[in-house]
């Protein structure tokens, strides 16, 4: 009977955030936001497909973990898109700023993937587990999530000091997305310390995360949220946001300068 239950419980998880995936990929096609935000309408897609194909065949099966670790570094691709679309979309009147994007993601990357291999000090699995592929893959995945999660919080501690004007579809992505891998890092770095053993959890939890995000861009993202523009800063008092301003100027307009000189142009 109880296993019956948990097969229950997770043939619901993965209905509710399948049903997810597609209601959101809908509403992206009705609001028109699919045009605006390609790469983000990829990332939806690619998940429907990804979710059908490994539905066909049985979990344990090997043809199950070819399909999954084959679209698994597609995802990854696509993860790095979808932030970059991100990133453009929150800076897209600082075009200086927007153009340094590429850089500032391939430092962030390297953060976090050094952060990610430091926290295999805390990894207490065997030294020799069981399986080998699955766990390699499992790694792979906690470093990129983790060097993704410190891009985001440095984009949002950009966005929290300077007082860019962006639009409000912006800001619940960077919102939804933080708390997305950091849920999602957590959850690997349990997973790791643990071992196999908690897969069944872990799996499970991964799936309620991401139900969590999808619902919150179904009922937040809109057309509205296009026109819409909010100030990005906490920093309250005209005189404190006047300055920032200048000082924003100026750096979107000395990356511009350097954009325009290339990496070679001395002069």
């Amino acid at each position: 009977m109880a296993l019956l239950n948990q097969l229950f419980h997770v043939e619901l998880t993965k209905l509710a955030m399948y049903a997810a995936c597609l209601l959101l990929f809908a509403k992206l096609i009705h609001s028109g936001l699919h045009k605006i935000y390609p790469k983000f309408f990829a990332f939806i897609a690619f998940q429907i497909i990804r979710q059908s194909l490994l539905a066909c065949f049985p979990l344990r099966s090997t043809t199950y973990g070819y399909v999954f670790f084959a679209t698994l570094p597609i995802l990854w691709i696509l993860y790095v898109l979808v932030l970059l679309e991100i990133f453009q979309a929150a800076l897209a009147r600082k075009q200086g700023i927007a153009s340094f994007s590429r850089k500032f993601v391939i430092t962030a990357m390297g953060i976090g993937a050094t952060a990610g291999v430091s926290t295999l000090f805390f990894d207490l699995q065997d030294q020799k587990p069981k399986y080998v592929i699955l766990e390699n893959f499992v790694l792979a995945d906690r470093v990129m999530e983790l060097a993704l999660l410190i891009f985001l919080l440095l984009l949002t501690a950009f966005l929290a000091y300077f007082p860019v004007v962006l639009h409000r579809n912006a800001r619940v992505h960077a919102a939804v997305f933080s708390f997305y891998f950091l849920a999602k890092t957590a959850v690997l770095m349990f997973r790791g310390m643990l071992g196999v053993d908690v897969s069944n959890i872990t799996n499970l939890a991964g799936r309620l995360i991401t139900t969590i995000c999808l619902l919150c861009w179904i009922f937040l993202l809109s057309r509205a949220g296009e026109q819409r523009t909010v100030h990005s800063n906490w920093i309250r008092g005209a005189q404190n946001e006047e300055k920032l301003m200048a000082q924003l100027e100026a750096i979107n307009a000395t990356l511009m300068k350097t954009a325009r000189k290339g990496p070679g142009d001395g002069s």
